[in-house]
């Protein structure tokens, strides 16, 4: 996890999904619509990326 104050902790697992959101030319509001028309789905496994894959 990636701290800078206490209040404005990372979680590293959203860090590398909006960096795969990014490396795909999605903006901030792609994702952001994206999650407001699936928050209610349940939550899915999302395999480790090795470092091959990045």
């Amino acid at each position: 996890m990636i701290k800078t104050r206490p209040e404005q902790a990372l979680d590293q697992e959203w860090v590398i999904l909006m960096n795969i959101a990014k490396e795909m030319g999605l903006n901030k509001e792609e994702v952001r619509s994206f999650l407001q028309r699936n928050k209610n789905l349940p939550p899915v496994s999302i395999p480790k990326r090795r470092a091959i894959d990045r």
